[in-house]
């Protein structure tokens, strides 16, 4: 029982001050949440513990939440790692990065779940797609035409409108052949800046 008492009050020590929301379910209910959780989802744990594991994903994600657990439950395989989207109790979504592990509990089988919020992460992820999108959209409004090179990947792309300018098609271009479109004069100069 000394034991007992002990190795608990290390899992409650561990898990209260763990910055990673930690919930366990039991025949899908909840049974404990530590303080992180309460934070990412705005719920209370006494709220948290009178709900079902999916009570808080959002719609779209909810059946990947719910086929998950039940598949856990019956032994099978299941993936760990989810990316996905809650509700908190404000109302607002929220993307958490989750990972759901069968354990023991108090003497029974349990799951449980892990998750960080990665929501500032997704907002700059789309907020940077968005912007590609913009860049892409306006060269083709203003007539410029661009090539890029990356000089970790030596990843070559070059615009609709480059293509259009120098009459080529834009599938032919390669890293090789873009500089013939530089002024002889210009060569040494461009390659020693790259």
């Amino acid at each position: 029982e000394e034991a007992l008492r002990e190795s608990e009050e290390k899992f409650r020590t561990f898990t209260e001050s763990a910055p990673v929301a930690i919930l366990i379910y039991q025949n899908y209910q909840c049974v404990y949440a530590n303080p992180a959780a309460e934070e990412i989802t705005g719920y209370t744990s006494e709220e948290l513990l009178v709900m079902k594991f999916w009570d808080v994903a959002h719609p779209d994600h909810k059946d990947v939440i719910k086929e998950g657990g039940k598949a856990i439950a019956r032994g099978e395989s299941s993936p760990k790692q989810y990316e996905l989207r809650i509700v908190a109790k404000d109302g607002s979504e929220k993307w958490i990065d989750g990972r759901l592990e069968l354990i023991e509990y108090e003497g029974k089988r349990a799951a449980s779940i892990s998750a960080v919020d990665i929501t500032e992460r997704k907002q700059v992820e789309e907020a940077l797609r968005e912007s590609e999108a913009n860049l892409r959209e306006a060269q083709k409004l203003v007539h410029l035409g661009s090539w890029n090179l990356d000089l970790t990947t030596n990843l070559f792309t070059t615009s609709e409108e480059m293509a259009r300018i120098f009459k080529y098609s834009k599938d032919y271009i390669g890293l090789d052949e873009w500089t013939k479109f530089i002024y002889p004069d210009d060569k040494e100069m461009v390659e020693t800046a790259i």
